[in-house]
């Protein structure tokens, strides 16, 4: 008798937990309104293994307005994954965040430079550091782009973090 009651709260008990844990993927994290770049930085460890349609796409849409530079906004918050860059050992995201943002420098980093004025230190640390270790833009470009405001007041505080002041 023992056993059938313990095999019954048992399957009662396996049947909750499974039944919870269905119904918690199945309404799914950063959707609708929150499927964007802020959702991406607060879930980056459920999404990258759990919802990877989501992480995808999110990372990318997130890209690719940030390469476009249409809004400040969506740059900044493309660029401050490098929090999550720095923090966590995903060599695959590591490499994609840092393709972009090398790209974004060279292509125009004005928009860069502006954006990134809307960052914390530590974020913009975090940023800095990527661009010193840059793994598909040559590392001479890049300084030549950040070389062309050193001169500039206005973004002396991200070229001096640059150039090591």
């Amino acid at each position: 008798m023992n056993f059938s009651r313990f095999s019954i709260l048992l399957f009662v008990c396996l049947y909750v937990f499974f039944a919870n844990n269905l119904y918690a993927n199945d309404r799914g994290i950063c959707t609708g309104d929150s499927e964007n770049v802020v959702c991406l930085k607060n879930n980056f460890d459920e999404l990258s293994k759990n919802h990877k349609d989501a992480y995808y796409k999110i990372l990318n849409v997130s890209a690719r307005k940030a390469s476009k530079c249409e809004s400040l906004n969506d740059v900044a918050g493309f660029l401050g994954l490098s929090n999550i860059n720095a923090t966590r050992r995903n060599a695959e995201f590591n490499e994609y965040f840092g393709e972009v943002v090398e790209n974004i420098v060279i292509k125009n980093i004005k928009c860069f430079l502006d954006a990134s004025l809307m960052l914390d230190d530590p974020t913009l640390k975090n940023l800095i550091y990527t661009l010193k270790h840059p793994l598909f833009v040559d590392d001479n470009k890049i300084t030549a782009e950040f070389r062309k405001y050193k001169t500039k007041k206005k973004y002396s505080k991200i070229t001096n973090m640059y150039f090591g002041r």
